[in-house]
């Protein structure tokens, strides 16, 4: 049976019921506070089984979809929606932190309505809300304007350790409480996401050490932390590569990174009034 997180009474809500598929808990918090601001109902689910049950179980108006997931990936799910006569007229978003574009335009020719980068913003998720339940006209398949590109910075000096920008619009679009909400849920779940890594790493298993990696990277970009995302990037991509030894060099540099980070973040946390 699916580990449903219903955010959202249905009987009181007066938009469009939405699926939302995300391992990571703080993507989908995220995504689930703009969707219930503007009185959507949420269903939210962690694995890529969870969204076809629960989509065989309940109508949905449009599903917001990770792509990395542990066991079936986003893509797998996708496939699945749009071979099943049933539910291939929903609209599927992919929500991801992939950053070549070959993936985004994979995923909108496998069907994907929208792909949207990580980590999302109001404006972004309501725009895509606004074309997809047939508010605006669109073209068949979007990719978000700031989507990233190949020609993207990768060079690790040249990204800050903190992006103040980043906790900006956190605070713009859920107030100073929230955002502060999401900074102390990073920094509880941080530590844990570096052991994994370095779990992983020792253990010499590159598939649990790109999802932890992945992990890291996407809490990480939520709270700001360019450097320790694009880091964990690098990870990932030796990863992807088979690179063994490359991605146990880069994971065993996790702790300058990490430290730095966390410094960073607590800096910037002190620097608020009240912490607001």
């Amino acid at each position: 049976m699916a580990n449903i997180e219903n955010s959202s009474s249905p009987e009181f809500v007066t938009g469009a019921r939405i699926l939302v598929v995300d391992d990571n808990r703080m993507s989908r918090k995220l995504i689930g506070m703009v969707l219930e601001g503007d009185a959507h109902a949420v269903v939210a689910v962690a694995s890529g089984r969870e969204a076809l049950e629960a989509v065989a179980a309940h109508p949905f108006d449009l599903i917001f979809l990770d792509l990395l997931m542990p066991e079936m990936s986003g893509q797998e799910v996708l496939a699945a929606l749009k071979g099943d006569d049933r539910y291939k007229a929903i609209p599927v978003v992919i929500v991801s932190g992939a950053e070549d574009t070959h993936t985004a335009t994979d995923c909108l020719a496998a069907g994907a309505a929208a792909f949207l980068p990580k980590p999302v913003d109001k404006a972004t998720v309501r725009a895509v809300l606004s074309t997809e339940l047939g508010n605006e006209t669109s073209a068949a398949g979007t990719v978000a304007a700031d989507a990233p590109s190949v020609g993207a910075k990768t060079d690790l000096a040249d990204v800050p350790v903190f992006d103040a920008a980043t906790i900006s619009r956190l605070n713009s679009d859920f107030g100073g409480n929230k955002a502060a909400e999401f900074t102390s849920r990073f920094q509880e779940l941080a530590r844990g996401h570096k052991e994994a890594v370095a779990g992983a790493a020792d253990a010499g298993d590159l598939d649990a050490l790109r999802l932890a990696a992945h992990d890291l990277k996407g809490n990480a970009r939520t709270v700001g932390l360019a450097r320790l995302g694009m880091f964990c990037r690098e990870i990932e991509k030796s990863c992807d590569a088979g690179r063994a030894d490359d991605a146990r060099q880069s994971a065993s540099g996790l702790v300058r990174h990490f430290d730095e980070a966390l410094a960073a973040l607590a800096g910037h946390a002190a620097k608020l009034p009240n912490n607001e």
